[in-house]
C-alpha cells in the first residue's frame, strides 16, 4: 500500500475516533444533566428512556467505528497469517 494512501486511511480513522469520542462526551454530559433534573423534579422516573434511546445510537456509532477491525479485511489478513503461522507456513509477507 502506498504511503499516501496509508496516511489518508490514518487521517480518516483519526476523524472517526474523534467524532465518536465527542459523541461519547456529549452523551455523558447530557445524561448527567438529565439524571440531575430527573432526581430534583420528583415527578416520576423518566430518565431511563432518553438513556436507553441514546445508548442504542451510541452503540451503533461505536460499531461503525470499530466493526471493520472485528470483521473487515484487516481481520481476515491477521487471521490468515495466524493460521499459516500455526501450520508452519510462516507469515504472508
Amino acid at each position: 500500500m502506498p504511503q499516501g494512501e496509508r496516511i489518508q486511511i490514518a487521517q480518516h480513522r483519526a476523524e472517526e475516533l474523534s467524532a465518536f469520542y465527542s459523541h461519547l462526551t456529549l452523551f455523558g454530559g447530557v445524561m448527567a444533566l438529565l439524571a440531575v433534573f430527573d432526581a430534583v423534579s420528583g415527578g416520576g422516573w423518566w430518565f431511563q428512556w432518553p438513556l436507553l434511546g441514546w445508548s442504542v445510537g451510541l452503540v451503533a456509532h461505536a460499531l461503525t467505528v470499530w466493526a471493520h477491525r472485528l470483521w473487515g479485511p484487516e481481520w481476515e489478513e491477521r487471521k490468515t497469517t495466524g493460521l499459516l503461522a500455526r501450520a508452519g507456513a510462516g507469515p504472508l509477507r
